[in-house]
């Protein structure tokens, strides 16, 4: 609440200017009892909200109004234009203002939830709790070619027309909240020739309250915990054989509780439209479309024959899902593009909630690049969740939501009389309960191996005893070094092969590693690599068999590093292939990393594994993509990197395996081939939602380096990973006064993730209160942490009954526990 608000007196008609009583920077205040206007300025044109403050506003809202609507029109002061970020935090009445209040129901009334850029790139207005602002230097010039690429097409690059009707308390006075998130994402460092302010600047800030109508929904009922309520949760499953049919035009039918669903599949036409596999009719699509349906007791098979293509679905139903196997075949003697659809819809309206990739916001209807290559739709009693399992679905899958939820390709091609089989299942599950999907999709998969130990970036501390007190107040079992910077040398920072040219860092590492060994000995020591970044200057010419290339033959840079850092940060990739030279690069780089005579680390930390800034390469062809014209006809052959440098990436794996080398890697793995190889892989957390790109693989997030500057902010960002049925790896590390969950957190070997609290073989950890089992009647132990994530004395009721031992814990609000079986 703003601090002021109860102080506030105002005369009818009369504009009053109060001045800031926080530390939060009060930009200007406009009060008014608008009941006959129909518009409250809130701010003077021209108004600032300084780079990483908070400017609070506050208004009186009339009472006789239909809908109220927020209007600004912000920018970031910049001298040039430099793209645009999701910077800008708003809350009224302490509620903060998202997207979308349900699928069907968004806030932003005046453009689409996305936009194209000149360049092509598509890009959201909104993600999760954070809108994007512009770097711009005035309100016009984003609308200009003279933005180049950042020029924003057919829409304003700065307003924004939100409907929060929802939000406002009528007739009374209403705090506004404007959050500038510019400093903890140290948005200066990108920039430091021009040296930007990075100030909000709103051309534009007002109230519309309007005798139009409310957009109309509710947000989702928040699950409710209870220290009464059992959670013995395994996945609520369905007998796919009477749940599921294929229908005659190829289409699948899936009938649950309140919730009727089609499977629609589509395969593109070379010419332009689609072939389509549908529950209702005949099959729609080209006059050479021809489909036909044959059943077996646990299968069903369809074949379908286009002009240039045929299609061989296997469907195989298994008990509690349903497998499907599309092998598609090219007729021609040419490369075809060949975009394929997947869709789980709802004839009527009955789905209320979907997750894409595992993010349920209801203002996200695109997404792609992410790990979890998954959707699933809800309906008030079931759901039904949809997983691409193959290599190549998972790495160009688009999910997308449009009345239901889809994974998509529009980018794969065959080459001539080639075949390639894409797999995919069917998870329906009669509770609306994502994490039902996902713990039978990671049961199918295979992930459920045991993670370990605790992780953090840092070498040691200042000294023996130090590093012995971190260690056991952290129970840390890996620590890492982090990027190779060298800030008192000639060259400031090392990446790729490049690192084997840092001699003096090298010996740095060589005397932390020995340290570690003699101090805190059952500790394990990693030293960083990237297999993609090279800031080799010698790299392009050394290596131009493997350059990361641009569609105009240049190689890739991200030019945001190469500006921040002074070195050019220029991307190779590995390939099995005997003309690209790196895979044997950075094998030297490993042999260094682990050899006893050089640095002798006990293992590896491979950053970016699977997840870097460019995602295609144009200097030769994978096989299987292409960049498709509107009319679904090949325009450009082209690689997705991490299909093109897969197999040197097992490679280069089971060579650190090979010389007894440990692996922890960053992003969750995008292939099936590289989620088959076991080890501990964590996530990065600057999204609210991304743990949920970890819940095919080991469920790790790594710490939020943007909201972590505490010991409090740490424990808030722990509750909010297990929130999302995660395990927690330290990335800032505050001063810590005392040890909390993560002692307790490892090792643990994942059974069930829900949210708020996972199930493992050897423990079970939660943020919400329950009765909770590991389902017999063993004894354990119970670590309870308060709201100020200490232990404390509490153990929670325990019984046995039915063979059990259920163990009961009122956790109150913000506290958190660990029950481990006892030894």
């Amino acid at each position: 609440m703003c601090e002021w608000r109860k102080r506030l007196v105002s005369d009818e008609g009369m504009s009053v200017m109060l001045k800031p009583v926080s530390f939060l920077t009060l930009l200007a205040v406009a009060l008014t009892n608008s009941v006959h206007s129909d518009t409250v300025s809130i701010a003077t044109q021209g108004a600032i909200v300084a780079y990483g403050k908070t400017g609070e506003f506050a208004f009186i809202a009339p009472s006789d109004y239909k809908s109220a609507r927020l209007v600004l029109s912000v920018r970031m002061d910049s001298p040039e234009c430099s793209g645009s970020t999701h910077v800008l935090r708003i809350r009224l009445n302490q509620r903060i203002v998202r997207g979308a209040l349900d699928r069907s129901s968004r806030r932003l009334l005046n453009k689409p939830m996305t936009v194209k850029m000149a360049s092509g790139l598509e890009i959201p207005w909104v993600r999760g709790a954070d809108w994007r602002v512009a770097y711009a230097p005035d309100f016009e010039i984003l609308g200009t070619d003279k933005a180049g690429a950042n020029r924003i097409l057919d829409v304003s690059a700065h307003r924004l027309v939100l409907d929060v009707t929802d939000l406002i308390a009528r007739g009374k006075v209403n705090c506004l909240c404007l959050e500038h998130l510019g400093e903890s994402m140290k948005l200066r460092s990108y920039f430091p020739k021009i040296n930007p302010s990075l100030d909000f600047v709103f051309d534009e800030l007002a109230m519309d309250f309007s005798q139009e109508p409310p957009i109309q929904g509710a947000t989702p009922t928040a699950e409710k915990f209870h220290a009464d309520r059992i959670m013995l949760q395994p996945p609520a499953t369905v007998d796919v054989q009477s749940a599921v049919a294929v229908e005659s035009g190829g289409g699948m039918r899936i009938d649950l509780k309140g919730l009727p669903l089609h499977v629609v599949s589509r395969f593109s036409c070379q010419g332009g439209g689609f072939n389509v596999l549908s529950v209702t009719g005949s099959p729609a699509g080209e006059s050479q479309w021809k489909v036909s349906v044959e059943r077996a007791e646990s299968a069903a098979f369809v074949n379908a024959s286009a002009r240039e293509y045929r299609l061989e679905r296997t469907v195989r139903f298994l008990l509690d899902h349903v497998e499907v196997a599309d092998r598609l075949t090219n007729l021609t003697d040419a490369t075809i593009g060949l975009a394929f659809d997947n869709h789980v819809v709802s004839p009527a309206t009955d789905i209320q909630e979907a997750w894409l990739g595992g993010n349920p916001d209801p203002a996200v209807n695109r997404m792609n690049a992410m790990e979890n290559a998954s959707v699933f739709v809800a309906g008030n009693e079931s759901g039904c969740g949809l997983l691409a399992v193959d290599d190549v679905y998972r790495i160009q899958a688009v999910l997308y939501y449009d009345r239901g939820a889809g994974a998509q390709s529009e980018t794969f091609a065959l080459g001539p009389n080639d075949t390639y089989t894409l797999r995919w299942s069917l998870y329906p599950v009669v509770r609306p309960d994502y994490y039902d999907f996902i713990n039978l999709a990671r049961r199918d998969l295979g992930v459920n191996f045991t993670v370990p130990g605790g992780f953090q970036f840092g070498l040691g501390a200042a000294t023996d005893e130090d590093s012995r007190a971190m260690a056991e107040l952290r129970a840390l079992k890996f620590l890492s070094s982090g990027v190779w910077f060298d800030r008192k040398g000639d060259v400031k920072c090392y990446h790729g092969e490049h690192m084997l040219q840092a001699s003096s860092l090298r010996e740095q590492l060589n005397n932390r590693c020995a340290t570690i060994r003699r101090v805190v000995p059952d500790v394990r020591s990693l030293i960083y690599i990237h297999a993609y970044i090279n800031t080799d200057p010698r790299g392009p010419e050394k290596h131009p068999d493997a350059r990361i290339t641009n569609e105009d033959g240049s190689q890739y840079e991200n030019k945001g590093y190469t500006q921040s850092t002074g070195i050019p940060f220029l991307y190779n990739y590995p390939a099995a292939d005997p003309d690209n030279s790196y895979p044997e690069a950075m094998k030297r780089v490993i042999d260094m990393c682990l050899d006893k005579d050089k640095i002798g680390a006990d293992g590896i930390y491979w950053d970016e594994l699977d997840w870097i800034s460019p995602r295609y390469t144009f200097d030769r062809w994978d096989g299987r993509s292409a960049e498709l014209d509107e009319q679904h006809r090949v325009k450009r052959e082209m690689s997705y990197i991490h299909l093109l440098s897969m197999s040197a990436k097992v490679k280069l794996i089971e060579y650190i395996f090979s010389k007894g080398g440990l692996l922890i890697g960053n992003s969750s793995p995008t292939s099936d081939t590289l989620m088959r190889l076991h080890f501990p892989r964590f996530v990065e957390t600057s999204a609210e939602w991304y743990p949920a790109r970890a819940h095919l693989y080991t469920p790790i997030a790594l710490g939020n380096h943007l909201i972590v500057k505490d010991f409090p902010s740490l424990l808030d960002d722990i509750r909010l990973k297990l929130m999302w049925g995660s395990l927690y790896y330290y990335y800032t590390t505050p001063a810590q006064p005392y040890g909390t969950i993560t002692q307790h957190m490892f090792p643990f070997t994942p059974v069930e993730l829900h949210r708020g609290w996972l199930l493992g073989k050897e423990r079970i950890l939660t943020a919400v209160p329950g009765t909770f089992t590991f389902g017999d009647k063993k004894p354990v132990k119970v670590y309870w942490y308060d709201a100020a994530g200490k232990l404390t004395e509490k153990t929670g009721e325990e019984r046995v009954e039915n063979g059990r031992r259920p163990i009961g814990l009122e956790l109150a609000e913000r506290e958190m526990a660990a029950i481990e079986r006892r030894q």
